[in-house]
């Protein structure tokens, strides 16, 4: 993995296409083949960058919860996370920090769902009689 991310990254971007080296991961990050070891911090700032560029947070919601985030920044993946509605990973990254008190850390992803939950209902006139 150091040399796919380091020498063979590197080449690709020498020929700006940085881009697609990091699309054509996107199945091998979805079939698990990363999941065995810390993803590069480096690496994942920039496949951040490509699926917000293309407007496709789902993809990246799903390939977060596929990876090792260990050597990422937790706290700056909760909150793009949090940015973009990408609740089932905020979950998950809640769970990976150690700093966060554990009888606690699903409250913020929670509340935050549940207060998207009720904009898009009282929003579009849904009556929540019980």
């Amino acid at each position: 993995t150091d040399y796919l991310f380091s020498d063979m990254y590197s080449l690709f971007e020498d020929y700006n296409l940085s881009d697609l080296f990091l699309q054509s991961l996107e199945p091998f990050i979805l079939n698990g083949k990363f999941r065995s070891f810390p993803f590069p911090k480096r690496i994942m700032e920039e496949l951040i960058k490509v699926y917000e560029k293309k407007r496709k947070p789902e993809v990246l919601e799903r390939a977060l919860l596929f990876l090792d985030l260990s050597d990422c920044d937790l706290t700056q993946l909760g909150e793009i996370c949090k940015m973009q509605k990408m609740y089932s990973a905020f979950i998950y990254i809640k769970t990976l920090k150690d700093d966060v008190d554990q009888d606690y850390m699903y409250i913020e992803p929670l509340m935050a769902m549940n207060s998207e939950f009720m904009k898009r209902e009282f929003s579009e006139g849904i009556d929540l009689k019980l």
